[in-house]
């Protein structure tokens, strides 16, 4: 990988075995994770430790790094989060949000809402765990507010609902509310965050300059994500920042 030295691929090669990858896996996974080591600025052990964290909390296959790796990069260009930060929620949120069957996408959707408003890292993967928990887990006061909007948060076949339709069905219903009633009820549902759950509404339902809501625009980056990594890379390569380290690795490279 352009921008990387063999110590980097050796380092990289050695964190994927401490998290349980075996050689093949590990070969197999190497060239994206060196990938996200340049998009991440060069930190090799925090960046491999953070994918295959992630991975794992995310029930993903080695053999699907690259496709990972391109998601990770999409989000990063759709929302102000970096990669490693997404990583890092996702390895708080992941496997909860994977056992309600929410779909990754819309998982690194509500993280990266979170991120644009200001909660990023491992504080949007708490604020996910404990909104979705509120939700499904029977909460008296959660419910209570639900209760209040006439909302359920499963369909009529029993299945949680999509983010989208939830997220929107909220917001349809608290329209009307007076300012004390929205505050009130968002409270039940939503407990000490509140505003992050009226910021996640908002990511559904507000229009930007962009014409489209921060989900849509997200969601249309993971669905062109498709050598989203590989695009990052060149576009850093053409910098000079970027065209320097290229030649320093090469360098490094060629006297090793």
């Amino acid at each position: 990988v352009v921008g990387s030295t063999y110590k980097d691929a050796a380092d990289s090669l050695k964190y994927m075995a401490l998290a349980g990858w075996d050689t093949t896996q590990s070969i197999n996974a190497l060239v994206p994770v060196l990938k996200a080591i340049r998009i991440n600025g060069g930190d090799v052990q925090a960046t491999a430790d953070a994918i295959t964290d992630s991975m794992t909390a995310l029930g993903l296959s080695s053999n699907q790094t690259a496709d990972y790796i391109d998601m990770c990069t999409a989000v990063q260009s759709a929302s102000n989060t970096n990669m490693l930060q997404l990583n890092n929620a996702l390895i708080k949120c992941g496997a909860g949000m994977k056992s309600l069957k929410t779909p990754l996408k819309d998982t690194m959707s509500l993280i990266g809402i979170l991120s644009s408003g200001g909660f990023k890292d491992t504080e949007a993967g708490t604020i996910l765990n404990s909104l979705y928990s509120r939700l499904v887990k029977d909460s008296a006061e959660a419910q209570a507010g639900l209760d209040q909007l006439g909302l359920s948060v499963y369909d009529n076949n029993g299945h949680l609902k999509s983010a989208l339709t939830l997220f929107q069905e909220l917001s349809k219903k608290a329209k009307g509310l007076t300012e004390q009633e929205r505050n009130s009820i968002f409270s039940k549902i939503g407990g000490r965050f509140r505003s992050q759950l009226e910021q996640i509404i908002a990511g559904f339902t507000e229009i930007g300059e962009d014409g489209q809501t921060a989900y849509e625009k997200i969601q249309k980056a993971i669905e062109n994500c498709e050598g989203a990594s590989d695009r990052f890379m060149a576009a850093l390569g053409s910098e000079w920042a970027g065209a320097v380290k290229n030649f320093n690795s090469s360098w490094k490279n060629f006297t090793a």
